[in-house]
């Protein structure tokens, strides 16, 4: 079950990466889908490697502009 919601979230991740607006939208769906599968070691990497995607793909800034 954990390949099937990660890969959802990779393809949303994907289809919504040079929309902003979209992705801010929608980035607590997608964190939604694999919630109680981060708790899990290989769920925790694959949260990481999404958050990183995002902070490389996209002008996405923390609160505090870092």
């Amino acid at each position: 079950i954990f390949s099937l919601a990660s890969l959802k979230i990779s393809l949303l991740m994907l289809k919504n990466i040079f929309n902003i607006k979209e992705l801010e939208k929608n980035l607590g769906d997608f964190f939604e889908i694999g919630r109680m599968y981060f708790q899990e070691p290989e769920g925790l990497q694959f949260l990481e490697s999404i958050i990183k995607y995002i902070y490389q793909a996209t002008e996405i800034q923390t609160e505090s502009g870092v």
